[in-house]
């Protein structure tokens, strides 16, 4: 439910998580590895050509919850998982406004729902 801050899911719980709980721009390169849990209708900024790589990364989405690519970022997301924390549920996903380039190969969960 949102404005529990996530306390239902399985990923708020678990300690293997980065929880990232409020919003964040990013505005120079970053690396994800492991396990991150984006909390309720919390959105992750990548901005100004900077790179979000979260190569063999699990990443679950709390209710509402989403990643924005802008001016020129770019995103590499090789062998990673983009999922609800709640399958019945609805995330905002990644949304992509004026990017430049970003790789999702063909391998990934992903790109094969999106085709």
């Amino acid at each position: 439910m949102i404005g529990d801050n996530g306390l239902c899911c399985f990923a708020y719980a678990d300690s293997l998580f980065v929880k990232i709980l409020s919003p964040v721009t990013y505005t120079a390169d970053v690396v994800w590895d492991g396990k991150y849990y984006i909390g309720d209708s919390v959105i992750v900024t990548v901005t100004n050509g900077m790179f979000l790589d979260i190569t063999t990364v699990d990443v679950v989405f709390g209710e509402c919850a989403g990643i924005v690519f802008q001016n020129g970022a770019y995103l590499r997301a090789s062998n990673s998982v983009f999922r609800p924390c709640n399958i019945d549920k609805t995330w905002r996903g990644l949304r992509f406004a004026k990017v430049v380039s970003s790789t999702i190969p063909s391998t990934n969960r992903l790109s094969k729902m999106l085709k």
